[in-house]
């Protein structure tokens, strides 16, 4: 079960900084808007409580726990400087309006 969470917590690492970097976009199109961006610090809790677990150190899963809380929080509200420079770019051309 800890290698189970560890390796969901490196993916979900890996998916949220690849969101915050711009190389994968598709989550702009997503009804759910900036859910991938805060998921790095909630997967990097998911892995802090697999090595919490596998190594038996149970003073780690109250920080971990925090740390999920904190990437749920993130996505709740949705700072804005939470958002990618590309992103906020994107969201101001789409509401330019182009006269002729």
């Amino acid at each position: 079960m800890a290698i189970f969470l560890i390796l969901t917590g490196l993916a979900m690492i890996g998916v949220g900084i690849s969101a915050w970097r711009g190389w994968y976009r598709s989550w702009v199109r997503n009804p759910l808007g900036n859910v991938y961006v805060p998921l790095a610090p909630s997967g990097l809790g998911v892995m802090s409580v697999g090595v919490a677990g596998a190594l038996g150190l149970r003073w780690l899963v109250l920080p971990s726990v925090l740390l999920m809380l904190a990437g749920v929080l993130l996505y709740v509200f949705s700072p804005t400087w939470l958002q990618p420079d590309w992103y906020r770019e994107l969201k101001t051309s789409r509401h330019k309006k182009v006269v002729p």
